[in-house]
């Protein structure tokens, strides 16, 4: 089977009929486009922050807190294994995590996960923000984190910290400051073991859930697709297979 990452996890919460055919048959939601902005920032500015912290053995500023005293960022190349979707090693069975970054205290594991959002939206506040890790499941993504890692053998902590970066207006001198949020969020993985429970019925079943959202229109239609296009794949290989048999039986002659 696939392997299930926390993004097609979630969709078992926003629609069954679109983990079905992600899983199933390998057909993904048709997103509208994104910026590259944010994932920019996070690999051109983060990132670098964090590796020289890493390489220090220091907590960044919006980290270095009492309640983490004693915590540190996990070593360079460890960090490299476990962001890696190509070793996959923070893999539990079919279930991978890829976490954006992860402390230790040499006794436990604590998951962070980063937002990032470009220029803060007008009116953008804590509590927006906090709506917004509750809209789009950012508090599951922690916990499927948690999940793996102690599915695998590590003990981690029942809280993890969600950090959201954004550059503030433009001064006078027309540059703009990173600024972000913090935000501690208690995390409970019999979330995921629910989640996981309804997906394992949804996969069971040889026709996909009558659920249906704004992205599932194109679904059937990319299916019988593919599997045209896979019927006429089997095929040439059926024909050719047959013209060396043809050509074998007339050698044997």
């Amino acid at each position: 089977m696939k392997n299930i990452s926390y993004g097609s996890l979630k969709l078992v919460e926003d629609c069954p009929t679109c983990f079905w055919y992600h899983i199933k048959h390998q057909i993904k939601r048709t997103v509208p486009w994104r910026s590259n902005l944010p994932n920019a920032i996070e690999e051109n500015i983060l990132q670098n922050v964090f590796m020289k912290h890493r390489e220090k053995g220091t907590l960044p500023d919006e980290l270095n807190i009492s309640e983490l005293k004693g915590y540190k960022l996990i070593d360079k190349e460890t960090h490299k294994r476990w962001k890696s979707p190509f070793i996959g090693e923070l893999k539990f069975r079919n279930l991978i995590a890829l976490p954006d970054d992860v402390l230790t205290n040499k006794k436990k594991l604590l998951v962070i996960d980063i937002k990032t959002i470009g220029k803060k939206p007008v009116n953008c506040t804590r509590e927006s923000m906090l709506k917004s890790i509750e809209k789009y499941s950012y508090k599951l993504q922690l916990e499927f984190y948690n999940y793996v890692l102690r599915k695998i053998g590590y003990k981690t902590e029942d809280f993890g910290y969600i950090l959201f970066y954004y550059f503030d207006d433009l001064d006078e001198n027309k540059k703009s400051k990173l600024q972000f949020e913090r935000f501690k969020i208690d995390l409970s993985v019999g979330n995921v073991e629910q989640l996981l429970e309804k997906a394992g019925k949804i996969l069971e079943k040889n026709i996909p859930p009558k659920e249906r959202c704004e992205f599932c229109s194109s679904h059937k239609e990319r299916y019988e697709d593919e599997i045209t296009k896979q019927k006429k794949q089997q095929e040439v290989i059926d024909e050719i297979l047959k013209e060396m048999d043809d050509k074998k039986n007339l050698m044997e002659r």
